[in-house]
Order: structure tokens, then C-alpha cells, then sequence
């Protein structure tokens, strides 16, 4: 006869197994969360009719293309987006005189890898930059511009920044995403470890504070609307960083920003303020 369900619970070994399956299912889901789905692998890159360069990162590669001639400009996709969702942006930014450099994030499009995260695609984005550089100006969409922020944050220069849709404080993510699969307290706490052990310090990447010592200009483009990331988020920036304008269109949401013609003259405009 099998032992008492109260017995087994209180035998060290069953407690020790327990706690060994617990910490695979925070370890697959922590994966999960910094795991692309299989739809960011779409090659889009090509669509603006120039080869597609390779350039290797620690035993991989990043995919990029060069479009244009002038100060150079690096533009940033988000989470799961691709790099044609900039197209509309890179159009006007060419005519304007200048050279725009797009690329697939890390596990994204044509670049390699099956995961990544902010901090990950910060590293790659410096070292795009360092090959490509002198960088003139970036612009960035969504988680994009978490990556971009952390980057400037840890090295990357640049004249002119401009966030499109930023997301604001990653610890609402995880602790949103986390509450989902019914995980809170200890499993939390046990997340966040794992993500730093994997290089990701979720609680520091919080916009407002990164953004704060930043001293080149800024500006940040947001919809009222959007669901994705809330408008609060550009408002604390902006508050937060002294060089730094705040551009807010009515009903555009998150992705239906980046093709708006008001909003594409107005980032064209503000690179070319230096220029």
C-alpha cells in the first residue's frame, strides 16, 4: 500500500524532488520569456533592395543592411517586429541625406540565435555600431528602444535619440507575465535571479532612471492610445532626461505609429536640427 499523501509530503526526498521540478519549470519559463517566437525569424531585411551583410558576435552573426549615404543613423526594431517595420522612417531619412543601417535583433529575421534580451541585444547593438560607427543618431521602436537606452547606457555614442513607443520598467513585464502561470513570492523572487544568472538585471532596466544621465538630445514619439507600451512611460522619460522632447499623436497605437506621415516628418525633422 502506497504511504500517506501527509507522509510523503514531509519525506526529505519527495521535498528535494519537488523542489527540483519547481526549479525546471522557472528555468523553462524564464527560456520561454526571452525566446522569440518562430514568427521574428520572417527575413525582411531584403526588402530594401541592398545585399545583406553579415557581421560576426560571439560565434554567430548579425544580420544588417546599408541604405543611403551620409551621418550614419541605426534604426531598431522591437520584440518579435522586423526590421521592414522601419521602412516608411528609412524612406524619408535616405532622402533627407542619410545612411540609414538596419538590423535583425539577436534570434530575429536573419541573425542568429534562438534567444535573447535586452541587456544580449544592447552588447550586439555596440558592436553594430562599432562597426559601422561613427553613429550619428538612433531611433528605435518599442523594445527597441530598451535595448537602444541600455546600450547608451553602457557605451554607445551618439548625437540624436529617438524612441518610438518605448516600453518603461521590465519588471511590470515579468511580473505580469509571471502572474499568468500563477507565479509570485518565492518562484518570483527565484525568476529574477535566473535572468540575472543569465545577464539580464531585470529591476535596473527601468527607463525613467536609465535615461536620466543621458546628456545628448532626445525625443520620444508616442501614441495616446497605445496598449503595448502606455504613454506614461515617454512622459516619466522625458521628465526624467533634461535634453529631451515629448511628441504625443491621438488614436495611432503601437505599430500604425511608425508609417504616419506626421510622425515620420517629425523624426526626420529632429535628426536634421544638428545637420
Amino acid at each position: 500500500m502506497n504511504a500517506p499523501l501527509s507522509n510523503t509530503h514531509a519525506d526529505p526526498e519527495y521535498g528535494l524532488i519537488a523542489h527540483t521540478l519547481r526549479e525546471a519549470e522557472l528555468q523553462e519559463f524564464v527560456t520561454a520569456i526571452l525566446t522569440p517566437r518562430a514568427s521574428a525569424l520572417k527575413a525582411t531585411l531584403g526588402d530594401y533592395g541592398v545585399p545583406v551583410r553579415q557581421l560576426t558576435w560571439r560565434g554567430g552573426n548579425l544580420a544588417y543592411v546599408v541604405v543611403g549615404l551620409g551621418p550614419v543613423v541605426v534604426l531598431t526594431h522591437g520584440w518579435e517586429g522586423a526590421a521592414s517595420d522601419l521602412l516608411p522612417i528609412v524612406k524619408s531619412l535616405v532622402d533627407a541625406g542619410y545612411r540609414c543601417v538596419l538590423w535583425d535583433l539577436p534570434a530575429h529575421g536573419e541573425s542568429s540565435g534562438a534567444w535573447t534580451s535586452i541587456p544580449h541585444s544592447a552588447q550586439a547593438l555596440q558592436r553594430l555600431a562599432d562597426h559601422v560607427g561613427p553613429v550619428y543618431a538612433t531611433v528605435s521602436h518599442s523594445v527597441g528602444s530598451a535595448v537602444t537606452v541600455q546600450a547608451l547606457s553602457t557605451g554607445l555614442h551618439c548625437d540624436r535619440s529617438v524612441l518610438i513607443s518605448p516600453p518603461g520598467r521590465y519588471m511590470d513585464f515579468v511580473e505580469h507575465i509571471a502572474a499568468q502561470f500563477g507565479f509570485a513570492g518565492d518562484d518570483l523572487q527565484r525568476i529574477v535571479d535566473i535572468l540575472a544568472e543569465r545577464g539580464v538585471d531585470a529591476p535596473a532596466l527601468n527607463l525613467p532612471n536609465e535615461v536620466q544621465a543621458f546628456e545628448h538630445a532626445g525625443l520620444f514619439v508616442h501614441a495616446d492610445n497605445d496598449r503595448v507600451c502606455d504613454v506614461r512611460w515617454s512622459r516619466l522619460g522625458h521628465a526624467a532626461w533634461q535634453n529631451s522632447s515629448l511628441m504625443e499623436f491621438p488614436g495611432l497605437g503601437h505599430r500604425r505609429i511608425l508609417s504616419d506621415p506626421a510622425v515620420v516628418t517629425s523624426v526626420t525633422g529632429f535628426l536634421a536640427q544638428d545637420w
